[in-house]
């Protein structure tokens, strides 16, 4: 009897092995998918907000609140940069130039918000007229 009981005994603990395993694989595999679905909320969560402070913005705009003009204007002032094929960069001035602006936080119709105007008053358009290591006709 001794014996079979130790018989019994051994086959009980090398059922509960692959039970045991399987349950620490079902785990790390639990813990993996929990800090996928985290991750995923994280980011649903970001671009909600992100969209919500948008949508703000534009009917903030829209309706006027706080009252204000939906768009304004800036003068900036514009310097061509123009490379020349000899390594030197020219420096031409384009005069003021009145730039349209929308009185927002974000961007909005197409415009670049009047706080970020005035606070970029100067341009610069930067024109490449060839590389002098590399010639060629057209």
């Amino acid at each position: 009897m001794m014996r079979a009981a130790a018989g019994e005994g051994n086959l009980a603990r090398c059922e509960l092995r692959p039970r045991l395993r399987g349950n620490l694989q079902w785990i790390r595999l639990t813990e993996h998918r929990s800090k996928f679905l985290s991750f995923r909320r994280v980011l649903i969560l970001l671009l909600a907000i992100a969209a919500a402070v948008y949508a703000a913005d534009f009917l903030s705009l829209r309706a006027g609140i706080p009252h204000r003009d939906e768009l304004g204007s800036v003068t900036v002032q514009t310097f061509y940069a123009v490379k020349l094929k000899n390594g030197k960069t020219e420096y031409d001035d384009g005069g003021d130039e009145l730039v349209k602006c929308s009185n927002s936080l974000l961007p909005q119709l197409g415009f670049t918000p009047c706080w970020y105007v005035r606070r970029h008053p100067v341009r610069q358009i930067t024109i490449d007229s060839g590389n002098p290591n590399n010639p060629h006709l057209f």
